[in-house]
């Protein structure tokens, strides 16, 4: 048969085991829910021959220790508003999550805030750390590694600030990492962008060191 025909039992077998979910009760959590959105293909059968698929995004909410899915929706677009709407929709369902993680879709700061008050939000640390990767690369190249050795090492202690095991040693590593700001901005002004990034994300990433609940990235999610 084809993709198309999958397409529509697949939306038949779900709407007859969305009752089900209400019969048997909530999906058990552990409290720390891992949240993330993707950007994927959707058939649509009442386009014409060629025409029918549209992008959209698939929000998904995962229990980070049990692996179970929470929730699951679809939004023609990306932003704050869908963020509100799904987690609004999980808070329908009954979870009051301890813990969200998220990539660095800054999208869900306002959100979480607003519906799950008493959640901490942490963000993954592996996204933070790309991030920081990314901006280097944007700032002095992407042969950065090979012109600019000072690019290397700044790189180097951003990454190892997230390393250490104590929330002490981190706190002065982030502080040894700031204190470099003004010298590299000097040098390269657009390098105040790096150190921006990491003030700002920083108090969402450093409070899963030393948290046996928190883990430090979304990986679950992402798998």
């Amino acid at each position: 048969v084809s993709s198309v025909t999958l397409w529509r039992w697949t939306m038949v077998v779900g709407e007859h085991t969305l009752p089900l979910a209400q019969l048997f009760g909530l999906v058990r959590s552990s409290g720390v829910i891992g949240v993330d959105e993707k950007w994927v293909l959707v058939p649509k059968n009442d386009k014409p021959q060629g025409k029918r698929k549209r992008w959209m995004y698939v929000y998904l909410a995962v229990d980070v220790y049990t692996y179970d899915l929470l929730h699951i929706d679809i939004f023609p677009r990306n932003g704050q508003n869908e963020a509100r709407a799904f987690l609004q929709a999980l808070k329908a369902k009954g979870y009051q999550p301890r813990v969200i993680i998220t990539d660095m879709n800054r999208d869900y700061d306002e959100p979480i805030q607003k519906v799950f008050a008493k959640a901490t939000h942490h963000e993954c640390v592996f996204h933070a750390l790309q991030w920081a990767q990314r901006q280097i690369k944007d700032v002095y190249g992407s042969d950065y590694a090979r012109i600019h050795p000072e690019a290397v090492d700044l790189k180097a202690k951003i990454y190892r600030i997230f390393k250490a095991k104590s929330k002490k040693t981190v706190r002065k590593r982030y502080r040894d990492v700031m204190a470099l700001r003004e010298q590299y901005s000097a040098r390269t002004p657009d390098a105040e962008c790096i150190f921006d990034f990491l003030e700002r994300h920083y108090p969402k990433l450093v409070n899963a060191v030393e948290n046996p609940l928190i883990p430090l990235t979304n990986n679950t999610v992402e798998l």
